[in-house]
Parts: C-alpha cells; sequence; structure tokens
C-alpha cells in the first residue's frame, strides 16, 4: 500500500510543477492554449533576463512568421529567493523535475510519475487534483 501512496504523491507533485509552468507561463506571455501546448523545449532559451519563447505557429499568425517573447524573471525576495509566482523560474524547475530536454514542454504524466513524451492537447483542462490515469477533457 505504501508504494501506491508514494506513486500518487510523486504523480501530483509533477502534476502540480508542471501546472504551475503553464499557467504562469501563460499568463506571463499572454499565450494561448495552442500555443503553449506546441511549445518545445527549443523553443524556450534562457537569457540573462528570462526566457525567449519562440511561438512558431499561431492562430493570428497568417504568414506562418512565428514571434519571439521575452518573458523576465520575477522579482527576488529579501531572503534572495525567486518569487514562487516567476514564470522562468517555474519553467526552469518543470524542465528540472520533468526530466526535458528535447520535444514537447507540456507532456503528459502517467500514473507513478511517469513523464511521457506525449503532448498536452490544447482541449486538456489543467486540473490539480486530477486522479492519475484519469482523462479530464471539457
Amino acid at each position: 500500500m505504501g508504494g501506491c501512496a508514494g506513486e500518487s504523491a510523486k504523480w501530483q507533485e509533477l502534476v502540480n510543477v508542471r501546472n504551475k509552468a503553464l499557467v504562469l507561463l501563460g499568463y506571463a506571455g499572454a499565450f494561448r492554449r495552442s500555443e503553449l501546448v506546441g511549445l518545445n523545449r527549443e523553443d524556450i532559451e534562457l537569457v540573462p533576463q528570462g526566457v525567449i519563447v519562440t511561438i512558431r505557429k499561431s492562430k493570428t499568425d497568417q504568414e506562418g512568421e512565428g514571434r519571439k517573447v521575452g518573458i523576465l524573471f520575477g522579482q527576488i525576495s529579501l531572503d534572495g529567493q525567486p518569487s514562487p509566482t516567476c514564470p522562468v523560474t517555474a519553467v526552469l524547475t518543470w524542465l528540472e523535475a520533468g526530466g526535458i530536454t528535447e520535444g514537447a514542454l507540456f507532456r503528459r504524466i502517467r500514473r507513478g510519475g511517469l513523464v511521457t513524451s506525449d503532448r498536452l492537447e490544447s482541449s486538456e483542462r489543467i486540473d490539480n487534483r486530477q486522479r492519475p490515469g484519469a482523462i479530464n477533457r471539457p
């Protein structure tokens, strides 16, 4: 029984880290859901001020030129810690926690905390209370 609870806790922690990165990056960049789930690791460039996000395909980009959006680091607290709402820190934390070095940035997470290579779909809801393995669509 202890293993099952441990797997569930690992799954929940990864879902929380992923969803935090997804929401904060989406808000900071004013991205559409389809733009967020279409991002690859290669579309995130770390620079001293934060990250540059390359949007390769967008509903409003009729010519298919793409665009680059700068996302700045959040404020640093007096004790030197990054803000808990910093989108850059959230994305970097997700990359490390998910072991993502290439391919889809925002991925599905299977029961037991396995981060897959499967890209999230724009129709999927973000729900931190979802039970492991459940499909959560509107």
